[in-house]
This record gives C-alpha cells, sequence and structure tokens, in this order.
C-alpha cells in the first residue's frame, strides 16, 4: 500500500483543494492519501517520495523556486516531477523548473503542444532530480 500526500500550497487560503482530495478519497475508499496546507514546507523526510504531480499550479506559486527547493529535497533521487500545465508556455515552465539546476528535463510529451491543448491531452513535462 504506497503512501500519497496532496500538497496544497494556500494559494486561494481556502482550503479547497485539500477539501476536493479528502472528498475523492473518502468516495473511493482510498485511506493512503496525506493531505498537507504548507506554502512550502511538507515536513516529508528527505529523499521519501517517488513522484511529484505538478499539475496546473505552478502559474500560482509567488515563492517557485522555493516550493521547487522543497519538492527537490523529499524527492528520491530516481524520483519523477511531473508538470502538466495549462497557464503557462512550455518553455516557461523549462526555464522555471530548471531554473537552479535541480531537477532536469526527463521527458516531454509534445503530442498536443503546438496546438494548445492542456496536459490531459498532451501538456506533459517530466522533470528528474539533479544532485
Amino acid at each position: 500500500n504506497l503512501a500519497s500526500y496532496a500538497l496544497d500550497t494556500g494559494v486561494s487560503k481556502s482550503g479547497l483543494a485539500i477539501k476536493a482530495v479528502e472528498k475523492k478519497a473518502r468516495k473511493k475508499r482510498l485511506g493512503n492519501i496525506t493531505t498537507i496546507l504548507s506554502d512550502r514546507d511538507t515536513q516529508l523526510p528527505e529523499e521519501s517520495v517517488d513522484v511529484i504531480l505538478l499539475y496546473d499550479t505552478l502559474h500560482m506559486i509567488k515563492d517557485k523556486q522555493a516550493l521547487l527547493k522543497e519538492l527537490h529535497r523529499v524527492m528520491k533521487a530516481n524520483g519523477v516531477l511531473s508538470s502538466g500545465f495549462e497557464h503557462m508556455k512550455a518553455n516557461d515552465v523549462l526555464q522555471v523548473v530548471q531554473q537552479d539546476g535541480i531537477f532536469s528535463l526527463r521527458a516531454q510529451k509534445t503530442q498536443g503542444l503546438e496546438k494548445g491543448k492542456y496536459f490531459g491531452h498532451g501538456k506533459l513535462l517530466n522533470f528528474e532530480r539533479r544532485d
């Protein structure tokens, strides 16, 4: 049974994302999801997370580099940071995530990028941890 964490950075200050995740988890009877409300500090152990899904969120984060440093801290050496995006251009996501040299592009799903489709249809970048 894998542990799963849902981080709500509190951008909306309402905790709506956490409430939605908790509701879906209850409905599907998933007992392995822990929600975290924080601007970035997850309080998770170092190198404890295999996969991080950062979907349509990065554009709302004020201190993007601080959040990315925390995600880097908790991500395992062979982990994946997957970024789906609707409100940013692919080049902007690449620049932000790779800016400090702690992540590098692992894979890019390009289907639909030229047509402006969203991550559910192909706007997806996967990054690996660099040390």
